[in-house]
């Protein structure tokens, strides 16, 4: 039998479940802020969507806090008071009038910078951040051979290395311990750098959520993905960790952005893919570039 409520009623049943499910207080949770934030998996996720079907008396898709990406949106949708979600409302937009294209925040990691003034004064100052491979890469004398064409090997010692990419706070962006270890170290610096270069720009991340905001990714390579491939070190999070197509997903995912997520691994032809899009998305929109980490020699 179905129930009628309202969206007060069916959110107020979501922040006690939440809340239960995540161990937080009721005060804690937010009915803005996206799922995500609570620290639910997907399987916690859908497990909602079906408890919420009980409850109601009838169907919920499995996917209705991906399409809902909040409670207070959720509500609405089973209210029958949602605007429409943000594939028919990309299908149905006519693009906007061209206007001015502005950089407004920036953040980065550079050989030898961790952010755009460091990498500013380096450039100033004439630094060399080519240096010897670190130890917390690869073992340079298992791989090294002076003799150019040597299968297997590589004639240089050198190279431009970004510091600390085991670091990750897995707290901050809610995500758990072993989660965060299948995470490609790129995604993790990408997590950090797009919250960074949102700060920069004067923006509130939560202020977004919801918006029409775009993420384009470069990424071109997943070596992490070798490291992660035997069959005790496979499991659920694997996938998400390594797919190059989740480097943008994850990111409108966690900011509860709703407009175009994509990435190319001609990581070249992202700023054009960019200006292609400009016109159909509202907000602000998040161009985030080329990811490029080497975690052992390669082609």
């Amino acid at each position: 039998m179905s129930v009628r409520v309202s969206p007060t009623e069916i959110e107020q049943w979501l922040i006690k479940r939440i809340a239960e499910k995540c161990k937080l207080s009721p005060q804690q949770i937010n009915p803005e802020d996206p799922f995500s934030r609570f620290g639910l998996d997907s399987a916690e996720a859908v497990a909602i969507a079906g408890e919420l079907e009980d409850w109601l008396g009838h169907y919920c898709p499995p996917t209705l806090v991906f399409d809902h990406p909040s409670i207070r949106l959720v509500a609405r949708y089973l209210a029958g008071e949602s605007e429409p979600n943000a594939l028919s409302e990309h299908t149905n937009t006519r693009p906007m009038a061209y206007e001015p294209v502005a950089i407004v925040g920036m953040a980065c990691r550079f050989p030898g910078a961790s952010s755009a003034e460091e990498l500013l004064e380096n450039l100033l100052n004439g630094m060399d951040a080519v240096r010897e491979v670190p130890n917390d890469r690869w073992p340079v004398s298992l791989y090294y051979d002076a003799k150019k064409g040597k299968k297997g090997k590589t004639y240089t010692r050198w190279g431009g290395f970004i510091e600390d990419i085991r670091g990750f706070d897995a707290s901050f962006f809610n995500i758990n311990t072993k989660e965060a270890e299948k995470m490609d170290p790129q995604q993790r610096i990408l997590m950090e750098v797009t919250w960074e270069a949102l700060e920069d720009g004067g923006f509130v991340p939560s202020n977004l959520a919801g918006s029409n905001t775009g993420v384009f990714i470069g990424i071109s390579t997943n070596e992490y993905s070798y490291l992660n491939r035997t069959t005790e070190q496979i499991d659920a999070f694997t996938g998400t960790g390594n797919a190059l197509s989740i480097a943008a997903n994850r990111l409108s995912y966690f900011f509860n952005f709703t407009g175009p997520s994509l990435q190319d691994r001609a990581w070249q032809l992202i700023p054009l893919v960019l200006l292609h899009w400009w016109p159909y998305t509202k907000h602000v929109k998040a161009y985030n570039g080329e990811k490029l980490i080497w975690l052992f020699p390669a082609e």
